[in-house]
């Protein structure tokens, strides 16, 4: 990884942002940006705060903001959370406040100056995985979110579950999302489901992940998921949208996301493919995006 300096908010540590700031450089988590002020260089970059909370850090000559959001998902989060924050974004740049953004689309760099950097793993934590053990269909992503695109999903998993009787796995915690599953099940689907808790530990989520027999992750918008790249350094193909280019031969792009016949088939299609060239694959992608992250963060 690159050598910058680079400080995550407290509770971050194991989110899609945590993930991408172990790539970044070298990460000290805080509770507040004031907190920076112990350390200081010619640069940092910032991971999971407010735009307006980095002009608390006296000490580095540049901030680097991580917006770790796609832009297509900005007017879909509540209450505009993420539109408000990528004009709070803007805003602190002009002012000088921040030297520039730091994201994981290219297309998102290129229609506000933003800089990309590739996302990857860290896989020092990734175990092995037995290709004999399936415990499941796995609708692991952030899934309770308007463009995550769910009821598709559930739906494909469903008529997948006809041919090899696995339930269909979430990973959730929150009581209110439990009960709003009980409900779903009994009023609009009537699917087996099985609630996977507790999957904070990375080595736990893992272990668990390896088991998986395919993962959908078909959504409307996405910067990266590493749901998906896990899902395959493990073994696991994923069923994804056609907004997912980057990923290689260990997914199925479906070209209608909003056709829960389609996410079917693909699956069902996945299915058979080989668990070990689909982690093969993933390590060699991954290397390659390493290299990519590293060349670029060095010149920040």
């Amino acid at each position: 990884k690159a050598h910058m300096i680079v400080f995550l908010r407290k509770g971050y540590e194991e989110t899609g942002s945590g993930r991408y700031a172990e790539c970044l450089g070298d990460v000290t988590v805080i509770e507040k940006v004031v907190e920076s002020n112990t350390q200081s260089g010619k640069s940092a970059i910032f991971v999971g705060f407010s735009p307006n909370d980095l002009w608390l850090n006296k000490t580095f000559e540049n901030k680097y903001y991580v917006f770790a959001s796609p832009l297509g998902q900005a007017f879909s989060s509540p209450d505009f959370n993420e539109v408000r924050t990528l004009d709070q974004l803007i805003k602190a740049i002009d002012k000088g406040i921040i030297t520039n953004a730091i994201v994981l689309s290219q297309a998102l760099a290129d229609a506000y100056g933003f800089i990309f950097v590739q996302p990857y793993l860290n896989v020092e934590k990734m175990g092995r995985f037995d290709p004999a053990i399936k415990s499941g269909i796995s609708l692991f992503g952030n899934k309770f979110r308007p463009h995550k695109n769910l009821l598709n999903e559930i739906r494909a998993a469903k008529e997948l579950q006809k041919s090899i009787n696995q339930p269909i796995l979430f990973n959730v915690d929150h009581h209110s999302i439990v009960n709003f599953l009980e409900q779903l099940n009994e009023k609009v689907l009537q699917i087996e489901y099985k609630i996977i808790s507790g999957l904070y530990d990375r080595q736990k989520l893992y272990d668990q992940m390896a088991s998986h027999s395919i993962h959908i992750e078909c959504s409307f918008s996405e910067s990266f998921s590493y749901m998906v790249l896990e899902n395959a350094l493990l073994g696991v193909p994923s069923i994804i949208g056609p907004n997912m280019y980057w990923f290689g031969d260990y997914v199925s792009r479906v070209s209608n996301i909003d056709d829960w016949r389609e996410i079917h088939n693909a699956a069902a299609c996945m299915m058979a493919y080989d668990r070990n060239v689909v982690s093969q694959t993933a390590f060699q992608d991954n290397e390659l995006w390493q290299a990519e992250s590293i060349k670029t963060v060095s010149i920040l």
